[in-house]
């Protein structure tokens, strides 16, 4: 048996397993994170957030994008099916990329978008549920500490690079709920339901009513004006109190939401297949949207404002690469 050691400010040195790698895998499922319009808004309020020494650091990092080399360069006709990694993109459609690259060049990080917690227990254990050091919350951390080595050749360059954007991305995904969810039914990937649309219904999955619609109902559409807005509702408390570096804590909050709002109707019984989320359900599931957009975004630029000064904790630059 092989064992690593994981370290988070909260649960430090923990004893992880790599042979329970293929349990994680098998549980590996489709899921997206928020949609492209949530992880956009998402990354604008970190981007509205960041320090001077922040915003050098990424206009630093996104100079570095000579260095990206497309593995399909050499393949002219396989360019329409397989987007160059190297072309340029501004911060926020950076932080999309993640989920385009997994189909891609980068299939080794499906993993990295999500938890699964088996259905028996109530809360989240990292060391229980990240095992194999193959989920989010380590994706995070791995990303951190990238971005916040200085590069010495053209393959760190490239490296930091990518960091930035599978940094802004993960950071999204840990905050959508059904990204630590039940790993039985793959994060509400496996439960088809009927989504009330205020004039309609339409047939989804419980994880892509959390990931797009949702938002789409509550007129978070539009990075631009959304971000901003959501941005200007963040109170120095909220601040205070989800300015942290305890990852698995994040993690720990989600999953507590996925039980109380997204595996729930309102009146306490558990979203079933084939069951109608009526207003109520949205009503009840709009505010927890809108609080975990402004805490991902929050938390990102915390991370990177905290990478450009040099200030991450130690134990979150341990990890072996």
């Amino acid at each position: 048996m092989v064992c690593r050691l994981l370290e988070t400010p909260a649960l430090p040195r923990i004893p992880v397993c790599l042979w329970l790698l293929m349990g994680m895998l098998l549980s590996a499922h489709d899921a997206f994170g928020w949609g492209n319009e949530g992880h956009r808004i998402v990354c604008q309020i970190a981007l509205d957030r960041l320090t001077p020494a922040g915003r050098a650091l990424v206009r630093a990092i996104e100079a570095d994008l000579a260095s990206v080399q497309d593995p399909f360069d050499d393949c002219p006709g396989c360019q329409a099916a397989h987007p160059d990694d190297g072309r340029s993109m501004t911060f926020q459609v950076g932080c999309t990329w993640a989920d385009e690259s997994r189909r891609d060049t980068f299939k080794d990080t499906a993993e990295y978008h999500f938890i699964n917690v088996p259905r028996m227990f109530t809360t989240f254990d990292l060391a229980r549920d990240c095992a194999a050091l193959d989920c989010v919350v380590v994706g995070i951390q791995r990303n951190a500490r990238y971005i916040t080595l200085a590069p010495v050749n053209s393959t760190q360059r490239e490296r930091r690079v990518l960091a930035l954007r599978f940094l802004g991305h993960f950071v999204g995904d840990l905050h959508q709920p059904l990204h630590v969810g039940f790993a039985e039914d793959l994060g509400g990937n496996s439960i088809d339901v009927r989504w009330q649309t205020g004039s309609g219904t339409l047939d989804r999955s419980l994880h892509s009513v959390w990931d797009t619609e949702i938002l789409r109902r509550a007129g978070l559409t539009n990075q631009m004006d959304d971000g901003p807005a959501l941005n200007s509702e963040i109170t120095k408390a909220e601040l205070t109190q989800w300015q942290t570096f305890d990852i698995a804590a994040w993690a720990g909050e989600s999953f507590g939401l996925a039980q109380a709002t997204a595996y729930v109707k309102p009146g306490g019984t558990r979203v079933m297949e084939n069951d109608l989320l009526s207003d109520e359900y949205f009503k009840a599931a709009a505010p927890v949207v809108r609080e975990q957009l402004k805490k991902a975004g929050v938390r990102l630029a915390h991370l990177i404002n905290a990478a450009a000064n040099r200030t991450l904790p130690a134990n979150m630059l341990r990890l072996t690469p």
